[in-house]
């Protein structure tokens, strides 16, 4: 098995592994129910393309190049709260396919596509932190361009959802009693900056560097900057975690002044930082980080046994070319399926109206959009929503039932 926990879960992603675990005490339960819960939206995806009028041919397609796509293919076997976060958006943009055929065709939309809709936003809002905010800005733009649906779309998707998360939420604290995120590690992102802002020499006072060297020393602020990577400035055995957590506050006023001081460092910083969402081929400075390469060293026994060493040699060998940087840009930089995306996006625009095209693109749009102001690394899990819903909306390029072609 490839992949990794990740170092920080929200509770509901560990609870939620626990609970498979019970079923059959091995990792590999946990990759089953995500191929599976993946394979399940993928074929919801593809019955709403049916009755978009899509012909067999690209539904198959997308089927099969989902099934093909080394993206899917790693990260089904990564143990990381990004898949069933990414499961859930396209289960998303699933029930927006269905629901927005049921809108143009005037029908009354069936109880399991509401039930899917709501189902798949609350996914998407446990399993990572900027969840909810995804799920509000989507279903409420979504809300606006139906206003006869705005009642509707409120009572059997947003209100649900909302119950449903602060009671997981109150469980959290009340009953598991689960411990707050450390501010040193919520604070990643202006922490970030103040390294950008002090490696492009903006002028601090005498208070403001002794404040500073008391959370690690000034250079290392200054050496560890990259700005495309945030962990050498927070991961490292200098930084002073529990000062910072005690003067939190004070660093975020410093923070304030230190952009306010010096705000074009802070829009050098975001062009490089952002890069990732934004640029498809890969410039010579940077990388993607997009899987880990076999089982890392863990202290639960876990290790890569291969039924057939020479397809798992062969398979890595070709896994190594799509990293290449000829090829990199195609397989894992997000930007071109984000541009596929807005591409899909703008042909259903011409043919079906704003409302449609918004309705089926807005959960990818709305995500990414939420990623420029806390992009600390060029992973591509952050981005793997994308990726897949990409896929999944290709077939729409097809002229379908009711196009205006």
């Amino acid at each position: 098995m490839s992949g990794h926990f990740n170092n920080v879960h929200p509770a509901v992603h560990t609870l939620s592994m626990a609970l498979i675990y019970q079923i059959w005490p091995s990792p590999a339960s946990v990759v089953l129910a995500q191929m599976i819960m993946l394979g399940l939206m993928i074929g919801v995806i593809a019955r709403a393309l049916e009755r978009w009028g899509i012909p067999s041919l690209g539904r198959w397609g997308m089927v099969g190049l989902s099934a093909l796509a080394p993206g899917h293919g790693m990260m089904s076997v990564t143990l990381w709260k990004d898949v069933p976060y990414a499961i859930g958006l396209l289960g998303l943009t699933g029930g927006f396919l269905h629901l927005a055929r049921d809108f143009l065709d005037r029908r009354e939309p069936a109880w399991s596509t509401w039930i899917g809709i709501a189902g798949s936003g609350l996914a998407v809002a446990l399993y990572r932190h900027n969840g909810l905010p995804v799920i509000f800005l989507t279903i409420g733009t979504v809300a606006m361009l139906w206003p006869r649906q705005r009642i509707r779309l409120f009572l059997r998707t947003i209100l649900p959802i909302l119950v449903c998360y602060l009671a997981v939420q109150a469980s959290e604290m009340y009953v598991l009693r689960i411990p707050a995120v450390p501010r040193w590690f919520a604070l990643q992102v202006p922490i970030h900056h103040v390294a950008a802002l002090i490696y492009a020499g903006t002028p601090l006072t005498s208070t403001e560097r002794d404040f500073l060297n008391q959370i690690q020393p000034l250079e290392l602020w200054r050496r560890a900057y990259t700005c495309r990577f945030v962990d050498p400035v927070v991961n490292n055995n200098v930084l002073n975690r529990s000062f910072f957590d005690a003067h939190a506050g004070e660093f975020l006023s410093l923070w304030a002044r230190l952009i306010a001081r010096n705000p074009g460092a802070m829009i050098r910083h975001y062009l490089c930082s952002t890069d990732f969402l934004w640029r498809i081929t890969e410039p010579p400075d940077a990388y993607v980080y997009a899987f880990e390469w076999g089982t890392p060293s863990n202290r639960l026994g876990l290790s890569s046994r291969a039924l057939f060493p020479r397809l798992r040699g062969a398979l890595w060998r070709l896994l190594g070319e799509t990293l290449k940087h000829e090829w990199i840009w195609l397989f894992w930089r997000p930007a071109l399926f984000l541009y596929l995306i807005l591409f899909t996006g703008s042909i259903l625009a011409r043919r079906y109206g704003l409302q449609i095209a918004w309705t089926l693109t807005g959960p990818a749009v709305i995500h990414t959009l939420l990623w420029f102001p806390l992009l600390t690394a060029p992973d591509f899990r952050f981005q793997y929503p994308v990726y897949g819903i990409a896929i999944c909306l290709l077939p729409m390029l097809w002229p379908g039932k009711g196009a205006n072609v």
